[in-house]
């Protein structure tokens, strides 16, 4: 993670590392040298530090600190969608890990930025490990009210993704210029947000089960939007 922090253009301001790892692992030792060559102070620490910082996982051997990426204005956003493809919107995903997920997903699958509503927070340290470096390529805003958020993506079309009775994805009209909107993991999204948007959209599931996890969902509806994308004729 701090290696792809570096690699965006990111330089942490402090790192600490495991003392085991500072002398004998030489990936680390190349990472470290890098960092004090971007200037940050790099200290070593007993390992049993680093173990404690880490909650008992296994593996970590480098924690630093960052500063939160610049935040982009929900006009910058909805400009970007404009141009760029899909904004993925979520609203209340409460698990962080969720959150990460979705954040390499949307990158992963070409969206042009993401707007955490609510609880999700895109940099909870769960989320941003998650993310595998995502957050730091991709335009992500952070808004606890959905009412701003509804207001300056009016120009786009908001679309609900619903566990049951919206349109499948294969009749739904996937316009260019998209903002989908992804529930909290067990309740999806509220009812009267969803009567705001101005679509709905159901992943029918043939198998039987209740709904796919969110990541999922929105995995298979942004590639659905890249793949109408790519299906359709060129503009002139």
């Amino acid at each position: 993670m701090v290696e792809r922090a570096l690699r965006s253009g990111r330089t942490p301001t402090r790192a600490i590392v495991a003392e085991s790892a500072a002398r004998n692992d030489p990936q680390v030792a190349g990472l470290l040298l890098l960092l004090r060559e971007a200037g940050c102070s790099v200290t070593s620490v007993p390992d049993a530090v680093v173990l404690e910082l880490s909650a008992g996982r296994k593996g970590s051997t480098i924690f630093a600190l960052c500063e939160l990426p610049k935040e982009p204005s929900l006009q910058d956003l909805a400009s970007r969608a404009l141009s760029f493809g899909p904004l993925l919107v979520l609203v209340d995903v409460e698990e962080p890990g969720n959150v990460g997920a979705l954040v390499r997903t949307a990158l992963a699958s070409g969206a042009s930025g993401v707007v955490a509503v609510g609880v999700s927070d895109p940099y909870h340290p769960k989320a941003v490990r998650t993310s595998m470096g995502s957050l730091f390529k991709l335009p992500i805003a952070h808004h606890f009210e959905i009412e701003p958020v509804l207001a300056q993506l009016a120009g786009l079309r908001r679309l609900a993704a619903v566990s049951n009775g919206g349109e499948p994805p294969w009749a739904t009209s996937f316009d260019p210029q998209l903002a989908l909107f992804i529930g909290r993991e067990s309740q999806g999204l509220p009812d009267d947000l969803v009567a705001r948007l101005d679509g709905t959209v159901t992943i029918p599931m043939p198998g039987g089960v209740d709904s796919f996890s969110v990541n999922a969902a929105a995995a298979v509806l942004l590639y659905e939007v890249r793949r109408r994308a790519a299906l359709a004729p060129p503009t002139r």
